[in-house]
C-alpha cells in the first residue's frame, strides 16, 4: 500500500511486547485518514482502537501488514487493511 490515500502514515517500530495504538480526536476532521503499518515481522500483535476504545483492527503477531483508518461520524473507523508480500 503506497499511502497515497493517507493523510498521515505511521510505521510501528520493532516491538518488545504487544502494542495498543489509540486513535484520538485531536483536531481530526471528517474524512481524515491515518495509515499504520508494520513492514517487518514481529512476535507481538498491534491492536488499533478508536477514541471510544473500540477495537477497529488488529495486526497479528508474525504479520507484515497495514491498517487505514478514516475519521467519520465523530470517531475513527476501519477503512482498509492488508498484508505485505
Amino acid at each position: 500500500y503506497t499511502g497515497s490515500n493517507s493523510g498521515n502514515h505511521y510505521t510501528v517500530p520493532n516491538l518488545t511486547g504487544p502494542l495498543t495504538v489509540a486513535l484520538k480526536l485531536g483536531g481530526a476532521l471528517e474524512g481524515d485518514t491515518l495509515l499504520i503499518s508494520q513492514s517487518v515481522t514481529v512476535s507481538f500483535p498491534i491492536t488499533i482502537i478508536n477514541n471510544g476504545s473500540s477495537t477497529i483492527a488488529v495486526i497479528s503477531a508474525g504479520s507484515r501488514a497495514f491498517v487505514l483508518a478514516r475519521f467519520t461520524a465523530g470517531d475513527w473507523t476501519f477503512e482498509q487493511g492488508g498484508f505485505f508480500p
